[in-house]
């Protein structure tokens, strides 16, 4: 069975699935650590392995079909068949090719094969992401915090910040910054006429009580949490996923406490306060990616499936919340990272518990009876399966066929209860999760909602190679009494472990997460890797202060915003400085603001937006991208795991296999071409030209059409020169009004409008 490989670009694609391979396959004969190396192929290092032995170069980075390596596993030499005992399984294969094809990383010096030399702990929390937080200027407010820490790096530095932005840049930065639409021409002038702080904070204030607010920064979490908006066909699922993207937004337009937000997308169904809303925040877990389990597989196979789902889910919570790549440890103890294959395992037990399954969104009395009845619907179409393969191959078919009709009958039963009016969404529940063999080619997977259970180490991350049976419980480096979790799975127990364990490292990631989106870049520029192989910060004071407050302030996320926003340093301008870049190219100390490109959302809902057709309407069921009446705002647009819309890829659109930290730059000819030939675009420029009535003989009524255009779509008044060039345009025609949608979809797609100053 071959599982989607999805590149990334740090080591931990190496470490969870390339490294395991060449120590199993290769290391005996092509690594030092055991003394011979066959053929001058040595693997302990990059610049080794990639050099190859006596046969020539091994790996060709990027070039996975002419790599000798590939061609070696793939038997496709007679003479150099590797390994020489058994081929690699096809899945292996695919790893491999996708590892050279994204570069071949790896650690450079480090040898394949693990020295198994275990974890020093004590040494591993003086890591400067896992120390206390402090607070070395507690005397500065929080509107003096930010300014006072980037000044004196840029002090030292020889660069200094600019002056305040011109109002339509500032404004228009604001508004996209914090609800993906660009501001009103009024607003801008509003700032414009009595720039004060008084005034700038009463725009902060009143985009973070915009519901759009809460549409924007879902979207930024939902990169995180690998939205899609379908979920496996084998599921049979019938609930909305878009329910908990609906949650998510609502959260964060209530400002939902982060510590709050996070622990009910691990377990609102086991939270006292939790409301009948809340049961759509298990769609975080619930829409985890899900692997087919092929009942005709052995037992260790379908085994390996379901591990991958640890993984999956494993890797998630550690990129997101932590900044860690746990999953590197599946397979031995994290390289790099205090993180042992015990702690890996220990958090394998509580998705071993967890079982995806369509959640009701009611109240506790009456969700468990149809919680009770998807989980016997799912058991009962997964023994309608076994029974009609066993049935294929049957001489007498009579058997199945009644088993098969009683189980229908059942299920029919089961669907009066759970589709009843009752909402739902892709959720989880406690539930074991075992493998059990039927017969000598049937297998079987069974859940049992009353016993959980902890799950043995796999010894190089295979199931058919157990070791000891691991407790429940979370990260050794961070709790080191080792505190076994005993509540059903241990969903609620883990949340609350990595707040009341890890309080310092969660808020610095958190916080390195929002200042990223307002600058355009991080802090710390690896946002989901604070561990020992990720970048240091830029301003680590800087970072510990605003950690150590937003803890002090509830975790409320709009307090962070504001004094975000309210600082110098975000309110300067962008104007490039020769000198300054001579000294800090990169400009690490904020010297001027970034120019950023927009991101597929913010470019479309803008179009939308400033055209008039935007539709506001917010939440509720996705609609396809390129429908012809879709109007609404992008993040309502359908996502599919499998097959991501080519707009979205092409604008850099993550594909929601997995975890994605930071959106990708991408400049293709394609971005081009689309928008000199979309039809949405032109439809919004022929929608904001009907907009516009004028006199078409009168020349002289063009100058104030122009005018009301650019303070639609730019929020600012042409120049003389842009102004002369469009009445140039408009009036050597005939009727100006023909001309007037071509020149509106020139301004759509400008830079200007593109871009963000």
């Amino acid at each position: 069975m071959l599982l989607a490989i999805s590149a990334v670009a740090d080591d931990s694609f190496f470490e969870a699935k390339v490294r395991p391979l060449l120590v199993e396959h290769c290391g005996e004969c092509h690594s030092a650590k055991h003394g011979v190396v066959e053929s001058e192929f040595n693997m302990d290092s990059r610049l080794t392995l990639l050099g190859g032995g006596d046969r020539g170069v091994a790996v060709i980075e990027g070039k996975p079909e002419d790599s000798l390596l590939i061609k070696a596993i793939k038997y496709d030499i007679p003479d150099l068949e590797m390994p020489p005992d058994n081929k690699l399984s096809d899945g292996d294969v695919q790893i491999l090719e996708q590892w050279i094809k994204d570069g071949a990383r790896m650690p450079e010096g480090e040898i394949v094969v693990n020295d198994e030399e275990g974890i020093d702990f004590a040494e591993g929390r003086k890591h400067w992401a896992f120390q206390p937080l402090s607070d070395s200027r507690p005397g500065k407010t929080d509107s003096e915090l930010i300014d006072y820490w980037i000044r004196r790096r840029q002090r030292r530095n020889g660069v200094k910040s600019q002056q305040q932005a011109y109002p339509e840049v500032l404004v228009r930065r604001l508004a996209l910054s914090l609800i993906g639409i660009p501001p009103s021409f009024e607003e801008v002038e509003k700032f414009r006429s009595d720039p004060t702080a008084e005034v700038y904070e009463d725009l902060v204030d009143n985009y973070l009580d915009d519901p759009k607010y809460g549409e924007r920064w879902a979207r930024h979490w939902l990169d995180l949490v690998r939205y899609t908006d379908t979920t496996a066909s084998w599921l049979k699922s019938t609930a909305g996923a878009w329910r908990y993207r609906d949650w998510v937004i609502r959260a964060m337009n209530q400002d939902v406490p982060y510590d709050v937000f996070v622990k009910r997308q691990f377990a609102a169904d086991a939270m006292a306060d939790s409301e009948a809303g809340d049961m759509s925040a298990l769609g975080m877990l619930g829409l985890s990616p899900t692997y087919w389990k092929e009942p005709r597989l052995a037992p260790v196979v379908l085994e390996t499936v379901i591990a991958e789902e640890w993984e999956e889910r494993i890797d998630m919570v550690g990129r997101t919340f932590l900044g860690l790549s746990l999953a590197c440890a599946r397979c031995h103890d994290h390289k790099f990272d205090p993180v042992s294959q015990k702690d890996y395992y220990a958090l394998a037990g509580v998705f071993a518990n967890a079982r995806i399954l369509d959640v009701p969104i009611v109240s506790k009395e009456t969700r468990s009876a149809v919680v009770a009845a998807v989980a016997e619907i799912g058991d009962l179409n997964r023994l309608i399966q076994r029974e009609q393969l066993s049935r294929s191959t049957a001489k007498d078919k009579t058997v199945y066929d009644q088993r098969i009709e009683q189980a229908n009958q059942r299920i029919a039963e089961l669907k009066k209860i759970t589709e009843a009016d009752v909402p739902k969404v892709p959720g989880i529940v406690d539930a074991s999760i075992g493998v059990i063999a039927e017969s000598a080619d049937m297998s079987k997977v069974v859940f049992d909602e009353d016993r959980m259970v902890d799950v043995a180490l796999q010894h190089r991350g295979n199931p058919a190679n157990k070791g000891e049976v691991i407790a429940r419980r979370y990260l050794s480096v961070f709790d080191s009494q080792g505190n076994h979790f005993r509540n059903g799975s241990g969903r609620q127990e883990l949340a609350t472990a990595m707040f009341n364990h890890s309080q310092q490292l969660v808020a610095r990631v958190m916080v390195n997460r929002v200042w990223g989106h307002h600058f355009g870049q991080h802090l710390v520029d690896t946002p989901s890797d604070f561990g020992l192989q990720g970048s240091e910060p830029t301003h680590p004071e800087l970072l510990d202060a605003l950690a150590h407050r937003l803890i002090a302030n509830n975790w409320s996320l709009k307090w962070l915003h504001r004094i975000i926003l309210q600082s110098e340093t975000f309110q300067q301008g962008s104007e490039f400085d020769e000198r300054f870049a001579v000294r800090d190219p990169d400009n690490l100390n904020y010297w001027r603001a970034n120019r950023r490109r927009l991101d597929i959302e913010a470019w479309r809902d803008g179009m939308l937006s400033v055209s008039g057709l935007l539709n506001p309407v917010i939440g509720g069921e996705p609609q396809e991208l390129s429908a012809e009446d879709n109007y609404r705002r992008t993040i309502y647009a359908m996502v599919k795991r499998r097959e991501l819309h080519d707009v979205l890829k092409m604008h850099g659109f993550p594909e929601p296999t997995g975890h994605s930290p930071k959106r990708v730059d991408v400049d293709t000819p394609l971005q081009q071409l689309y928008a000199l030939n979309s039809e949405f675009i032109w439809e919004c420029a022929t929608h904001l030209a009907s907009g516009h009535n004028f006199d078409r003989e009168d020349v002289t009524a063009i100058e104030p059409l122009i005018q009301n255009i650019y303070k639609q779509v730019f929020m600012r008044l042409p120049t003389e020169v842009e102004l002369r060039i469009a009445v140039d345009y408009l009036s050597t025609v005939e009727d100006p009004f023909e001309r007037l949608p071509r020149y509106i979809h020139a301004l759509l797609i400008s830079n200007e409008f593109a871009f963000v100053e």
